[in-house]
């Protein structure tokens, strides 16, 4: 076919018809078809894929519904660089039966409509997935920073002016601020980005893709919802395990002491109720509880600091 005889590059949709859709052969195994152009006639090629990177959700039946875009090896005049085709397009819907592997056309409009909605979809699929990737690094950076937060409240000094109850109550308090920011954190990016999936699209699928992608607003709007509520409880949380740390820090009297054993080891920290008759209880620099035996102790003297 000569140059002039080629028709002009147009990306106008097509009506598919049964008879030249009837000359595709479909080939399951290897996932692809082959035909000619419903437009330009010349014959080309057609990946069935089956597998759509999605941002929400996912019968085994063999069939599917693609938006085909004439792939043939022609120049048609005014093509634009970096495509290929007469730029037609047009909905089919690919089967297997008893005889084979055919291609018709998609008399279902809401298939169609669907298809076209999962064609533009996939075209940037590779660029959202890196894009929300990129974003989730983020996330990650936020729930350390949480992490950060939450060991100034728990962690340090601040817990070794308090009883063993009133330390086990901030630090649970501040675990469920830690757990409750971490959900924060993951719905308001599931809000911002969704959660990154691949979807084997089978015509079933598709439509029920179709229909949750129409109720995605209200998705994103309840993920949201969640993210903020779910970041004002865990503020909540760390202040009220903060406030309750410095009280009864602050109303708890403390006595540093220093104990010199008979070997002339020296133990020194804050004094403790004794749970052993002759025994004195301190806690140390590292948190952790010392028992002296008084009988072993040759001086016991208060002391400013250890």
């Amino acid at each position: 076919m000569m140059m002039a005889d080629l028709l002009p590059y147009d990306t106008s949709s097509v009506v598919a018809t049964a008879e030249p859709l009837a000359r595709w052969r479909v080939q399951w195994q290897d996932l692809y078809a082959t035909g000619p152009c419903l437009r330009c006639e010349a014959g080309m090629r057609f990946e069935l894929h089956l597998d759509y990177a999605d941002m929400g959700p996912d019968d085994e039946e063999r069939s599917i519904t693609r938006t085909v875009t004439c792939a043939c090896g022609e120049s048609h005049p005014a093509t634009p660089d970096g495509k290929t085709g007469c730029g037609a397009s047009w909905v089919s819907r690919f089967f297997e039966d008893e005889s084979g592997g055919h291609a018709a056309p998609q008399e279902d409009p809401h298939l169609a409509a669907a298809s076209r909605a999962l064609d533009a979809a996939g075209l940037d699929a590779e660029t959202r997935l890196r894009a929300a990737a990129e974003k989730w690094v983020g996330g990650v950076a936020a729930v350390l920073a949480i992490f950060g937060i939450a060991g100034t409240v728990a962690g340090g000094s601040l817990l070794n002016n308090l009883s063993d109850v009133d330390r086990k109550i901030v630090v649970g308090l501040t675990v469920a601020a830690v757990a409750v920011a971490i959900v924060a954190v993951v719905f308001s990016y599931l809000a911002a980005y969704g959660w990154p999936k691949v979807v084997e699209m089978t015509d079933a699928k598709l439509l029920k893709w179709y229909e949750d992608r129409r109720k995605h607003l209200r998705t994103i709007a309840s993920r949201l919802r969640w993210a903020v509520v779910a970041a004002v409880a865990s503020i909540g949380l760390l202040t009220s395990a903060a406030a309750f740390a410095w009280l009864n820090a602050s109303s708890s009297p403390r006595t540093t002491v220093r104990v010199t054993a008979v070997d002339d080891s020296v133990a020194c920290g804050t004094l403790l109720i004794p749970t052993t008759p002759g025994n004195i209880r301190i806690r140390v620099s590292d948190g952790s509880v010392k028992e002296v035996p008084l009988k072993s102790a040759t001086k016991v003297e208060s002391a400013v600091s250890c």
